[in-house]
């Protein structure tokens, strides 16, 4: 029941989301397809189903795979996990990067192509990522560490 309102950024052809919707769609609207939007929707819709179906996939197998589990630290079995497929492995990473401290982050690609760098790696080897989380492969176990900045006792204000 909200009334449309215009942003003057929607009008900036520099912005992607801008470029796609004022330049690219209606192009291949009129050139290609009347019903790409409809078209793009419809898999959209699709896309968002099979995201929380994988996402509910990594929650199941994460379980299975976490050998132990503490406030600012996750262990998984990397022995196990790489007998998984590399797309629902990086959902795992994503869903134990998130479920580490109970702070959200966004999880970068480059995030998850160190931890599966980590889990095919059998040498014991470490990253720092910069938000905070340390993670190293050891003894056929990858352990993911938030730093204490992160922790809520170490955030809390002290009076």
């Amino acid at each position: 029941g909200q009334a449309h309102r215009e942003d003057a950024s929607n009008a900036n052809l520099g912005a992607a989301r801008n470029f796609l919707r004022h330049e690219i769609l209606p192009r291949l609207r009129d050139g290609v397809n009347r019903g790409v939007r409809d078209a793009l929707l419809r898999q959209a819709d699709l896309f968002r189903e099979l995201d929380g179906y994988l996402e509910a996939e990594a929650r199941r197998v994460l379980s299975g795979l976490t050998l132990s589990a503490e406030e600012g630290k996750i262990v998984l079995d990397a022995e196990r996990l790489v007998s998984y497929p590399k797309l629902l492995r990086s959902y795992i990473f994503r869903c134990a990067l998130n479920d580490l401290d109970g702070v959200a982050r966004e999880v970068l690609a480059t995030h998850v192509d160190v931890l599966h760098s980590l889990a095919n790696d059998r040498r014991g080897r470490s990253a720092d990522f910069p938000m905070g989380v340390q993670v190293r492969r050891e003894r056929g176990r990858i352990i993911l560490m938030a730093g204490k900045e992160n922790r809520p006792e170490a955030t809390s204000i002290q009076h």
